[in-house]
């Protein structure tokens, strides 16, 4: 539980519990997607320091069908899908960072995500079809930016059926567009030391030119990854909505991109990941061609404009 007048620090373990998001009703889960969705780019952009904000839990299944998806998605044979660790806990963590901006106050059109850490906690971290597991997430920093900006940064766990640990996530969500008298509460109380790393992630010059692996982003991959993932954000999966958001057209999620590094590095480089942290730079645009580079425990994605669009650390002990 993160109490916005203090540093952060966990007050308590009481959750609050959210449902399975059943993707098998697809109606039942759009109503509650845009339900939250709506309303958060309608409201008032705020920033409410004085709630305390506590952790949530949920839960999720990923069918055999629902992994085969995800395989064919990211152009996998069955056998090379089931050994990579994809981020299937989206399916929950979706409605739960909805959830989370409402009780902040943030105007969710935003919001960007700008990196992920994920430890895996597990010698296999892949998870497994028909199986249960449960997820915990809660708002583990807050800190202010310079221009008008602030990080979110949100800590989740996953464990399995026997509630052994399988993977721990920190995942950075950056709100744009506040007045300074907005942040200068948070600026005062709330000093941190991460803001170095965030400042100017745009600014990265690319650095690798080895293990060059070409890719393309699917002309439907935001739709698809959207179905699969609950992310159904219409920046990713309607031309017109990208148009009218000042992009040419959709852009694949954020999460989509870290899966598509993580799918890559583990199959066609046979990396056994540990860990992986990566910075998303710029969109990643459908039908756009990327080249993925890779050396030593680094790599850099790189679109056809020679533009670095994600970079970070792969480690594999």
């Amino acid at each position: 539980m993160l109490n916005l007048n203090f540093p952060p620090k966990l007050l308590d373990q009481t959750y609050l519990d959210l449902p399975f998001p059943r993707h098998s009703s697809r109606l039942r889960y759009l109503l509650s997607y845009y339900g939250l969705a709506l309303p958060a780019v309608l409201r008032p952009h705020l920033l409410h320091l004085s709630k305390t904000i506590k952790p949530y839990r949920s839960h999720f299944i990923v069918t055999r069908s629902e992994q085969q998806r995800w395989f064919d998605l990211f152009d996998l044979d069955t056998e090379k899908g089931k050994a990579i660790p994809f981020t299937y806990a989206t399916t929950s963590a979706t409605l739960v960072f909805m959830h989370l901006l409402s009780e902040l106050g943030i105007n969710f059109k935003y919001i960007r995500h700008v990196s992920s850490d994920i430890d895996f906690v597990t010698d296999n971290p892949a998870l497994k079809p028909n199986h249960y597991y449960s997820y915990t997430v809660e708002l583990s920093d807050l800190f202010a930016l310079s221009s008008g900006r602030v990080m979110l940064e949100l800590s989740s766990h996953i464990f399995d059926e026997e509630d052994q640990s399988c993977a721990k996530h920190t995942d950075y969500f950056m709100a744009s567009d506040f007045k300074e008298e907005q942040l200068l509460a948070l600026r005062a109380s709330h000093p941190s030391d991460k803001q170095t790393r965030f400042e100017k992630v745009s600014a990265y010059t690319g650095q690798l030119s080895h293990n060059e692996i070409p890719l393309r982003a699917q002309d439907n991959m935001g739709v698809i990854y959207g179905q699969l993932s609950g992310d159904m954000n219409i920046v990713h999966t309607t031309p017109l909505a990208a148009r009218l958001m000042g992009y040419p057209k959709p852009f694949i999620q954020g999460f989509c991109t870290v899966n598509l590094i993580l799918s890559q590095l583990a199959s066609q480089k046979g990396l056994e990941l540990r860990q992986l942290q990566c910075t998303l730079t710029r969109p990643i645009f459908v039908g756009e061609k990327l080249n993925l580079f890779f050396q030593e425990d680094r790599f850099e994605l790189v679109n056809s404009s020679k533009k670095i669009v994600a970079y970070g650390i792969a480690k594999t002990s």
